[in-house]
């Protein structure tokens, strides 16, 4: 009986308006090449954003026969999306897959204005599907393109993930 009442003490602290995160929108553009998909398709080839961790770089030094530790400064943010593509084409076609492959390359004689992404991750109204509000505005730098992995073993959609250095995080 004591169990029950305790679980029951839980429930009722734990009631609570939760925020469904499961819909959300992004918006990526640059001016030096454009996206191949834009708008809802390129939201319905997202399947994952990982949004920056907070951290400072540690501090350490070894001073009078033990290690000294500080907070140094603040770690450059890191933004990741996975995305699902349709084809790993070949160099004609326009897939994810092929344009962030490419452009990773093209952006190394670049300077960081030309080739910066602008960055919104809005979340949606569970309901309608709305714009509710923008969680993170920022600007970053492309700096990873994962691999694609192959499985025979199960039945998978082609994936891959990249890697964006922010300016600054913007959380709302």
């Amino acid at each position: 009986m004591a169990n029950y009442d305790n679980n029951k003490y839980k429930y009722e602290h734990l009631k609570r308006k939760w925020a469904k995160v499961n819909k959300f929108s992004v918006e990526l553009y640059n001016n030096y090449d454009t996206v191949p998909l834009d708008g809802n398709q390129l939201n319905a080839c997202i399947t994952n954003v990982q949004l920056p961790d907070t951290s400072n770089e540690v501090l350490q030094e070894w001073q009078y026969g033990e290690w000294k530790y500080a907070n140094g400064r603040i770690s450059v943010p890191q933004l990741t999306i996975t995305f699902r593509d349709s084809f790993l084409g070949d160099s004609n076609t326009s897939t994810l897959y092929s344009y962030f492959s490419k452009f990773i390359n093209k952006q190394r004689n670049q300077y960081y204005y030309d080739v910066k992404f602008t960055i919104a991750v809005n979340m949606l109204n569970p309901a309608d599907g709305s714009v509710g509000e923008t969680y993170l505005r920022t600007e970053g730098l492309l700096n990873g393109v994962s691999g694609v992995t192959f499985n025979q073993q199960t039945d998978q959609i082609i994936e891959f993930s990249c890697t964006w250095s922010l300016k600054e995080t913007y959380l709302q």
